[in-house]
């Protein structure tokens, strides 16, 4: 885990729709054209040393556009922060991503369309009423990553998920005390 890589043994697999995919008229790529991202052949991440790193989701694009999203352990800062991976057909590179607070940031779901995209998550933020952990969400505008500002919620609240949706509203899904789903639109 502290090799500063991508610590969780992630393989994209870019063909989880293979049948809807196949039935399309494409056809079936292999790993040489589509890359697989893993502990060994995953971008070095972090800052300082690194603490080590995890992904959690992925979102396809083509075949020569995916991406992955997760968190690594900035060493400076003692806290998880965000990091988000994409595969340009030539290998798997970190993108610079942003953070909502100093603390503990991590994103928990992707969700790319051409030219466009969201991620979603947490960051702990820390008010006078002490700390809380709020909804974190990304845009992808094509070339850059930058924050939104979802509803600030009084009590522990996270993004567990988000799709973006060709020519509709976006959406982000996040568990309820309750422990039913919640959806917004972004």
């Amino acid at each position: 885990m502290g090799s500063g890589r991508s610590a969780l043994g992630l393989v994209v697999v870019l063909l989880a729709f293979s049948g809807a995919v196949l039935g399309a008229g494409v056809s079936r790529a292999d790993v040489s054209t589509c890359g697989s991202l893993s502990r060994e052949t995953g971008p070095p991440v972090g800052h300082g040393g690194g603490g080590g790193s995890e992904l959690s989701d992925t979102g396809f694009v083509s075949a020569g556009d995916s991406w992955a999203v997760g968190s690594f352990i900035d060493s400076t800062l003692h806290a998880h922060q965000t990091l988000i991976e994409r595969f340009d057909r030539s290998g798997w590179a970190v993108i610079h991503s942003p953070n909502q607070s100093g603390m503990n940031n991590g994103l928990n779901g992707v969700s790319m369309t051409p030219g466009g995209g969201w991620a979603a998550g947490y960051a702990l933020e820390g008010p006078s009423s002490g700390p809380k952990y709020q909804p974190l969400a990304l845009r992808w505008d094509g070339t850059r990553w930058s924050l939104t500002s979802p509803a600030n919620f009084t009590s522990d609240s996270l993004f567990t998920g988000v799709d973006a949706l060709v020519l509709q509203p976006d959406f982000v899904t996040w568990p309820d005390s309750g422990g039913r789903r919640g959806t917004a639109t972004v």
